[in-house]
């Protein structure tokens, strides 16, 4: 689409004040523009102030104190709880430790992305430093117990020793 949405803005706006009702709007900024510049759907997210000037807004409360909640930022902006919720969301904001922050990821999360392949090389000997603990009971509990050495395991050998 090479006409940016805030010019589409304009032109629906010029068309509200002709008495045009929405799909007439569309129609006739689809007979202009290529088809696809404009649809009823998209309409309706594109209907009203910019959004920009109540992030702008939003930024600016939460940079003069970031200990604030939500719910304060609505009130002194006048708009609705959910609003600022959403576009904090969409901007990456999250509340941590009361304070809200940019949600970043690290070095090692960055390196970690999920859908990539797991390690080539395989894991180490898992009995490698562990000691096992071998355990005989019957109905009346423990009958004998022994710590093997680290690496072993019971073998049909040692079963018969013990």
């Amino acid at each position: 689409m090479s006409e940016s949405n805030e010019e589409i803005r304009y032109i629906l706006k010029f068309y509200y004040k002709k008495g045009k009702n929405v799909t007439q709007a569309v129609k006739r900024i689809c007979d202009v523009y290529v088809p696809s510049a404009v649809s009823v759907r998209m309409h309706v997210a594109l209907v009203g102030r910019p959004i920009t000037d109540k992030i702008n807004a939003i930024f600016e409360k939460l940079g003069q104190n970031r200990h604030i909640s939500s719910y304060d930022v609505a009130e002194q902006l006048g708009i609705d709880h959910k609003t600022v919720l959403a576009h904090l969301k969409t901007t990456w904001y999250t509340k941590k430790l009361d304070i809200w922050v940019p949600h970043e990821l690290t070095e090692r999360n960055l390196m970690n992305r999920a859908g990539q392949a797991s390690q080539t090389v395989a894991k180490p000997g898992l009995t490698r430093n562990k000691v096992l603990l071998c355990v005989w009971w019957d109905w009346k509990g423990i009958i004998h117990y022994e710590l093997l050495p680290p690496g072993r395991t019971i073998d049909s050998e040692l079963y018969s020793v013990v």
